[in-house]
């Protein structure tokens, strides 16, 4: 799942991938113009980026000589952040796109009451939030601040849905994430309720996952939330219509593609997005 902040703009990316494709048409197709590629790539990166191969270079030019779509993976190195005055740590995970326990986690003895302006803090690679392989030509995107979820695949909008996202005081974090678990009927016993195909896509806590699933059902049998479609709603998770083709959002793995991909198929991944206009 991904999520974005900012106006318009993808967050820094976590694991993603590039693809030659849009090069196919060009002529060449050898090691020397894959070298000035990827070297034009490189040069786009941050510092705390890098590219990697699942195979080797000659590889890579024989499918692109073949006609198909060969991937290279973007991939980010932890990082730093200075903390500023009044900021909290809570304020900093939700800046940063990063649950607030993986921040502690690598920061030995940090929490989120000595936290102080100044520190210097190591910030985990977003590699770790996408633990699973990348799946080329398919995302899902979820714009927050629209409360809309778009689904692509091959580069084409399949479908546009109204979701409820996080509410002010428990929001659903900007990322970038992948479905990580699948459950038919998840129950969570602090509020009592029923969460239908309920998709994992991030943990805000260890062992307790947002995600999305559809509207949420109280053991009394009362169905919540029906009304309150494209407002915010949840304590984090992405609510949609049980009405919704279930093929449309159950059982897919969700990868993220890199904001730099230079043609326009891209990995499904599910993203949030908030457009501050």
């Amino acid at each position: 799942m991904t999520t974005r902040s900012g106006p318009c703009r993808p967050r820094s990316n976590a694991t993603g991938s590039r693809s030659i494709q849009s090069l196919r048409n060009l002529p060449g197709h050898n090691l020397d113009d894959l070298s000035a590629l990827l070297e034009n790539w490189e040069q786009s990166l941050s510092e705390d980026d890098s590219l990697s191969f699942e195979v080797s270079p000659s590889e890579i030019v024989e499918d692109w000589q073949n006609g198909l779509d060969p991937i290279v993976i973007v991939q980010h190195a932890p990082t730093t952040y200075r903390v500023s005055a009044g900021e909290s740590l809570w304020a900093i995970s939700l800046k940063l796109g990063m649950p607030m326990w993986r921040i502690m986690e690598v920061n030995e003895g940090l929490t989120t009451s000595n936290i102080e302006a100044g520190m210097l803090l190591t910030i985990p690679s977003k590699n770790d939030l996408l633990p699973l392989p990348v799946i080329p030509n398919k995302r899902i995107v979820v714009d927050i601040s629209n409360q809309r979820m778009t689904v692509y695949e091959d580069g084409e909008v399949r479908n546009i849905y109204v979701v409820s996202t996080g509410i002010a005081s428990s929001p659903t974090m900007a990322g970038v994430f992948q479905v990580q678990t699948h459950e038919i009927n998840a129950y969570a016993s602090n509020w009592d309720l029923y969460m239908p195909h309920f998709m994992g896509i991030y943990e805000a806590w260890p062992g307790f996952m947002n995600g999305i699933h559809g509207l949420p059902l109280l053991s009394s049998g009362t169905r919540l939330w029906a009304s309150t479609l494209g407002s915010p709603a949840s304590y984090g998770c992405i609510i949609l219509d049980l009405a919704l083709p279930k093929t449309s959002i159950i059982g897919l793995r969700m990868a993220w593609s890199s904001k730099l991909r230079l043609n326009l198929k891209k990995p499904f991944f599910i993203g949030l997005e908030y457009n501050l206009q």
